[in-house]
This record gives C-alpha cells, sequence and structure tokens, in this order.
C-alpha cells in the first residue's frame, strides 16, 4: 500500500523511494529484508542490490537467446534504463510538458481545444511513426522517422525542432485562435 500511495506523486519515478526486497532470490521469500530504494535503485542497481536490468542482462547473455533478438530486447532494457534514471521524462509528464508550454494554455489548469487538439496530432504522429520524439524518447526515437525529418519545415532553423513547432506550424501567430481540423462533438456523434 505504501508504495502505491507514493507511486501516484508527480516525478515519483525520479524522487521518490520505494519498498523493494534486497534480494530477488526466492529461496527464504517469507523472510526477505526490504529497504527504501529509487527507481533507479530498483532498475539499475545500488551498493546493496544488483538491479532488475543487470538481473535480466545477465539472464539473456546466459540463455539461448540469438543476438538479433538480444540487441533488441537490450535496447528496450536502455531505454527504461535511462527513464529511471530520470534522463528521460514518463509519457505523463511528456504530455503535462507538452500542455503546459502550448501557446493557448493560459496556466489556469485548463487544456484548451487547441493544445488537446496538437497533443492528439502529436501522440498520432509518433504512434504511425511520422515523427520522432526526442522530447520523449532522446536517442531511442526511431531511425525512420529521423530520416523522414531530414529537411526543416518552412521557416525553421536547420536541426531538430520540437514537436509542438512542427504540429502547429512554425510561421503561425497563436493568440488563442489556432486554424485546425473541426472536431466533432459528442453530441453530433449520438
Amino acid at each position: 500500500e505504501y508504495n502505491m500511495s507514493i507511486a501516484g506523486r508527480r516525478s515519483a519515478y525520479v524522487s521518490e523511494q520505494f519498498w523493494f526486497r534486497q534480494d530477488v532470490d526466492f529461496v527464504g521469500a517469507s523472510q526477505a529484508k526490504c529497504e527504501l530504494m529509487t527507481c533507479q535503485d530498483i532498475l539499475n542497481g545500488n551498493g546493496s542490490f544488483q538491479g532488475l536490468i543487470p538481473l535480466c542482462k545477465q539472464y539473456i547473455c546466459e540463455s539461448c537467446c540469438d543476438h538479433t533478438t538480444r540487441q533488441k530486447l537490450e535496447r528496450y532494457m536502455d531505454f527504461i534504463s535511462e527513464r529511471a534514471a530520470g534522463n528521460l521524462p514518463t509519457d505523463a509528464k511528456w504530455m503535462r510538458d507538452f500542455v503546459m508550454s502550448h501557446p493557448t494554455y493560459q496556466h489556469d489548469g485548463r487544456v484548451t481545444q487547441a493544445a488537446a487538439h496538437d497533443l492528439l496530432a502529436a501522440a498520432e504522429a509518433m504512434g504511425n511513426g511520422s515523427e520522432a520524439c526526442r522530447e520523449l524518447l532522446g536517442s531511442f526515437a526511431s531511425l525512420e522517422a529521423d530520416v523522414k525529418q531530414t529537411a526543416p519545415a518552412h521557416g525553421q532553423k536547420s536541426g531538430y525542432p520540437s514537436l509542438l513547432t512542427r504540429i502547429m506550424g512554425s510561421d503561425k501567430k497563436h493568440a488563442g485562435h489556432v486554424d485546425r481540423a473541426p472536431v466533432p462533438s459528442l453530441e453530433a456523434q449520438t
């Protein structure tokens, strides 16, 4: 119960500690010693605990896993490791930052229709692979999507512009009105 109450806090994955077993050996599980650890400690290890990711990597190396599969699994584990270390944001933090940095957001706790639309457009673009989101995925962003983003958008300087800028269009002024495709109302669907 304690861990669940802590887990719901903002940025708990980097700022809070959770009770976790010092030893993952299942012999004598009823007498297992627990200690407070950060997600970084649990996943990557600390002085008293090996860490789940090093344990998984050890298992993969000792198993009969082919080289390609092992590389792919290790890349996923490296991603999780970077997130646990606080080097990459969680999806929730990325969405919160996206909305809070949107030009139509008034910092009143209300998400504007334009901000919600742009957030969903960004999520769709990442989901279908047409955009890589370095703000969320860092160096783990899809290489295929990076290739599609070689030329800067009209009015953009070279380099990798933020996904928010690309979704909204760099040459528009957003003073509360944003040209968008109409969003169907719930009443029209019933």
